[in-house]
């Protein structure tokens, strides 16, 4: 949960800057980005922030955070077109 709101936050920030306007959920990207520094900051304050838990952290949200969804998306494209009339 930290991961993911660590990497939307910075996501919608991110894309705040490139294009010069505010992203969709900028706001809440950066609410998700503190509650998600804040977590971090408990985790190693309570000696809990581990190199394995930031490991398999990182890259459980690379699978469902990016992988999954770019999948299902390609996979379902023409169907989803085809529901929605494009």
């Amino acid at each position: 949960i930290l991961f993911w709101g660590l990497m939307n936050g910075l996501e919608h920030i991110f894309f705040t800057i490139k294009n010069l306007a505010f992203a969709p959920g900028f706001w809440s990207g950066l609410l998700f980005l503190i509650i998600a520094v804040l977590g971090f900051r408990k985790l190693y304050q309570e000696k809990l922030f581990k190199l394995k838990i930031l490991i398999l952290g990182f890259f459980t949200n690379i699978l469902f955070y990016w992988t999954l969804p770019m999948v299902l998306f390609i996979t379902f494209s023409d169907h989803i077109g085809a529901i929605v009339g494009t």
